[in-house]
Formats: structure tokens, C-alpha cells, sequence
């Protein structure tokens, strides 16, 4: 949103469809792009472009209330476009859109929800100005992968399982602004 919030919507278990009237707004950084959950569903995580940083929230699991977690924002690359959490939960991954591209690697306290950078973090990009907007993990949390716009292509990394740092292996072409 324009005005550095997120909302947050009851849902039809039934039908899926998100329950009026519209819900509470919840502060973040300026000019929030994307938001995941991690899956054990306790923390959500909002990428804030406009402040280069990762605001963070405990999800209360009976009635769906944000709570800051304490140390939120946290500091990400430039531009931060895309968040996304490993399977296990103990990574999250930022794609940082603007120049010099690049994604940001956290781990996540599991009892908490803070982010600390992993140690190399921010992991560059083949070409600084790829302009990564998504970044997503595989299903088994072995590789990042991130859509490159302005070069049109998707950059593949391996995460080392212990720390989460990433090992840039690879860049193919995918066509026009993926």
C-alpha cells in the first residue's frame, strides 16, 4: 500500500474468499511489496522497497493479529522486491531488485521470528542490474531461484543446509521481464 501497511483479512474456510468488511491495517516500511508466511504459519514477513527493509510479525493463530516482533525492521538490500521462507523455516530469502542486485539470506529464530543475516549476505547476482523482483525456494529448500527482469532471465542458487548461504550456480535466459 501507499500508506506503509499491510491488511489483514479473515478467511471463508469454506470458500476461501477473504470475509467484509476489510481488515485491519497494520503499520510496516515505506512502500510494502510482497508478503509470505513461514509454514509453520507463527511469523509473516513484509518486504518494504521504499526503507530496504523486512518488517516482522508473530501471527496470533486464533484470531489472525499481527504482532511486531521486537527488532523489526530489518535491514535488507536495495530495493527489497520478494520474500521467501525455506520448508524447514529457518532461511528467508529477499530478493533485492535494485542496483546492485542482489538477495539478502536471514535465519529465523524459531521461537521469536527475528531475522539475522547470514554470514556473506547480501549474495550478488551474475549482472548488478538484473533487477531481481521474485525470489522463491524449491520444495526440498536445496535452491533459490530468482526472476531477473531487466536481464530476462532466472538466476539458480544452492543453499548450504547448515547456514543458508547461498552459491550463485547458474543464470538462464527466460524471455522478456519474468
Amino acid at each position: 500500500d501507499g500508506d506503509a501497511s499491510v491488511s489483514v483479512n479473515a478467511i471463508d474456510a469454506s470458500t476461501g474468499a477473504l470475509i467484509s468488511p476489510p481488515g485491519v491495517r497494520v503499520p510496516v516500511g515505506l512502500n510494502p511489496h510482497s508478503v509470505t508466511v513461514d509454514p509453520s504459519g507463527k511469523f509473516a514477513y513484509v518486504t518494504n522497497r521504499g526503507s530496504n527493509t523486512v518488517s516482522a510479525f508473530t501471527i496470533n493463530s486464533g484470531t489472525g493479529a499481527l504482532t511486531e516482533v521486537a527488532g523489526s525492521q530489518f535491514t535488507a538490500g536495495p530495493g527489497p522486491r520478494s520474500v521467501a521462507v525455506d520448508p524447514s523455516g529457518k532461511f528467508a530469502y529477499v530478493a533485492n531488485g535494485d542496483i546492485p542486485a542482489s538477495v539478502s539470506a536471514y535465519t529465523i529464530n524459531s521461537g521469536t521470528g527475528v531475522l539475522a543475516p547470514v554470514s556473506g549476505s547480501p549474495f550478488a547476482l551474475a549482472q548488478a542490474d538484473s533487477h531481481p523482483l521474485w525470489v522463491t525456494v524449491d520444495p526440498s529448500g536445496k535452491f533459490v531461484y530468482t526472476a531477473n527482469q531487466a536481464t530476462g532471465d532466472v538466476s539458480a542458487f544452492i543453499t548450504n543446509p547448515a547456514t543458508g548461504a547461498l552459491t550463485l550456480v547458474g543464470t538462464v535466459a527466460s524471455g522478456s521481464s519474468p
